[in-house]
């Protein structure tokens, strides 16, 4: 019926009447734009290599969170965050799956199985590719991913040499029998989406409790002084995600 249609639809506009000015409320400035897509060409860049609005997120979620390390999938992260003022919208925009943030501890055997996972498509965009904050990684693109997928397409096992080599985490290389805090969504880390069965049944430390996007709001405000400046200046990164 009509009449009742008309009617969702005021209370629709109503209720986002109420939330239009916390949307427009601005969190911070932007003193560089925070790139997902490479200036020079337009290609999404997020999928498949470092980028500055990447490095913004998962700094962000290694400060909130206070872990060693972040893991991120790039499929996650989407709209850019222009250089300028920024309002809750912007960063709603920019992460729009209403993601909440978890921290788990797990070996860095496990962290190693997620890089290799994240790094199987490449070249090829891959919504699991690993965004990272705390720690850096090489993909050798010259040898083909080994990673197995079971009939599900979740991460099995990786079955030969593996692609990613040289992890750090603060500066150390990775201890496989270490147990290290990975901070990052509950739709990687407790989920297993993207197929990052891996960390199923890890230890959880945080689960759910904050919001990316209030995570990230927090960081601008508390962190930074409102101020996201020019250590995000290149949108290529800083050098945590390394290919030859």
């Amino acid at each position: 019926d009509g009449g009742d249609n008309a009617k969702v639809q005021k209370v629709i506009s109503r209720e986002i009447a109420k939330y239009e000015p916390l949307l427009q409320q601005p969190v911070g400035e932007a003193l560089v734009q925070l790139r997902s897509n490479d200036p020079k060409t337009g290609e999404r860049l997020v999928r498949n290599n470092e980028c500055s609005l990447a490095n913004f997120v998962t700094d962000a979620f290694k400060k909130v969170l206070d872990c060693d390390v972040v893991l991120v999938n790039g499929g996650s992260i989407r709209n850019e965050i222009k250089q300028g003022v920024i309002t809750y919208n912007d960063l709603l925009e920019a992460f729009p799956f209403g993601n909440m943030c978890a921290v788990i501890e797990v070996s860095g055997q496990k962290i190693l199985e997620a890089l290799e996972m994240g790094a199987s498509h490449y070249p090829d965009e891959f919504g699991g590719f690993c965004q990272v904050a705390g720690m850096e990684y090489t993909i050798n693109s010259k040898i083909p991913s080994t990673v197995q997928l079971d009939e599900k397409g979740n991460f099995y096992r990786i079955g030969g040499i593996y692609r990613v080599s040289d992890v750090r985490i603060g500066g150390k290389p990775l201890d496989i029998n270490k147990k290290y805090t990975v901070g990052g969504t509950t739709y990687a880390l407790k989920d297993g989406g993207d197929g990052f069965v891996m960390f199923k049944g890890s230890k959880l430390l945080k689960d759910g409790e904050k919001s990316d996007v209030d995570a990230i709001m927090e960081y601008i405000q508390k962190q930074l002084d409102g101020k996201i400046g020019e250590q995000y200046n290149n949108p290529y990164g800083d050098g945590r995600i390394r290919i030859k």
